[in-house]
């Protein structure tokens, strides 16, 4: 029952929304002293399929010779995301956003100002799971892609000796994530 709706034409002439969902691995967890290595970004709305971009501190012009040179490698990344409308990043909120804002500052690049949505907030503040980590999220809605584990000294491998493997499980853990 009830009235008969009236069709809704669809607007095409407006660009499609472009949302990316990020993330980035560091070494340390403190950009005083800590390093950029690899971020990746996942843009859905450039076109049918979504698209990755996944960049990496060994394609900046100062590898391998000033290897705590990011600035290059987060110019790249912030200028991707900058693109979108909207970011999706796990703790974005609480680290990557600040930790590229913190390279921006440094070397006076634009901050990173998106509309960010960040899931560990979305499941502090509406869910009481336990721990609200990436892997515990996952394990909990028993997804069939889980953290992917990385050895500690992985990160170390790859700044340190330029080793091409551990480079190679980084930006995996990067896009995996």
């Amino acid at each position: 029952g009830g009235p008969k709706l009236p069709k809704v034409e669809t607007h095409t002439l407006a660009p499609p929304l472009k949302q990316a969902v990020f993330d980035l691995e560091t070494f340390s967890l403190d950009r005083g002293w800590g390093v950029l290595m690899v971020g990746s970004i996942l843009v859905h709305g450039e076109g049918p399929e979504p698209k990755l971009y996944t960049y990496d501190l060994t394609e900046s012009s100062t590898w391998p010779s000033k290897r705590s040179e990011d600035g290059e490698l987060a110019a790249k990344i912030i200028a991707k995301l900058s693109e979108c409308h909207v970011a999706y990043a796990h703790n974005g909120g609480s680290y990557d956003v600040p930790w590229l804002n913190s390279i921006a500052l440094k070397y006076g690049l634009p901050p990173l100002n998106i509309k960010l949505i960040d899931p560990v907030q979305v499941a502090r503040k509406k869910y009481r799971i336990g721990s609200n980590s990436l892997g515990s999220l996952a394990a909990f809605l028993n997804l069939e892609e889980q953290k992917m584990p990385v050895p500690p000294d992985t990160w170390r491998f790859a700044l340190m000796n330029n080793d091409k493997d551990a480079w190679a499980i980084l930006r995996d853990r990067c896009e995996s994530d």
